[in-house]
């Protein structure tokens, strides 16, 4: 079984000088990227479910989806958010299968990536656990300066009785200045 992983909302997150950078497959995107920048790097930016054709269609303040092909059916991207022309946000997040050593050895990875030199970019770590409808959702944030790591646990519906557990790893730089239209 392959969980989706998915994007957490972050606020409140001061943005720093330092120049963080995110790999989504080739292109690494860096907070304070054009609109411009950002679109030649990426066949497909789509939003609200529609494909933008030019980076002057590019809104401020919103969420969009970039995608690395243009095959119809697949996106293998992440997620940009640009305020006043420059991106203060993007994220990856990707598929795993559910074996705890493919988990794992993917969070390493975002960790490390987050956590190049503990010495001079102090890290903190949150943790939450919400109770809804569906059970318990558990939320770690690792941030280290710019850069950070979300991790998730949470209940899965399955038709039955039975229920899954759903997984979320995603890595991320920047702030998010609005939610998700």
């Amino acid at each position: 079984m392959r969980a989706i992983f998915s994007l957490v909302l972050l606020t409140g997150l001061p943005i720093l000088a330092q120049q963080a950078t995110l790999q989504i497959n080739t292109e690494v995107l860096r907070i304070g990227m054009t609109k411009q920048d950002v679109f030649h790097r990426f066949p497909v930016i789509v939003s609200d479910e529609k494909r933008l054709s030019s980076a002057d269609e590019i809104p401020n303040d919103e969420v969009l989806i970039v995608c690395t092909t243009s095959e119809p059916g697949t996106c293998n991207g992440g997620e940009v958010q640009f305020h006043k022309g420059l991106l203060n946000y993007a994220d990856k997040s990707w598929y795993t299968n559910d074996s705890a050593a493919s988990t794992i050895a993917e969070l390493l990875g975002a960790i490390s990536r987050t956590v190049p030199n503990r010495k001079t970019t102090p890290c903190t770590v949150r943790y939450s656990e919400e109770h809804e409808s569906d059970g318990m959702h558990e939320r770690t944030f690792i941030t280290c300066g710019n850069k950070g790591v979300y991790i998730g646990r949470f209940p899965l519906p399955v038709s039955g009785i039975s229920q899954r557990e759903g997984q979320d790893i995603s890595e991320f730089i920047g702030v998010m200045t609005s939610e998700r239209h």
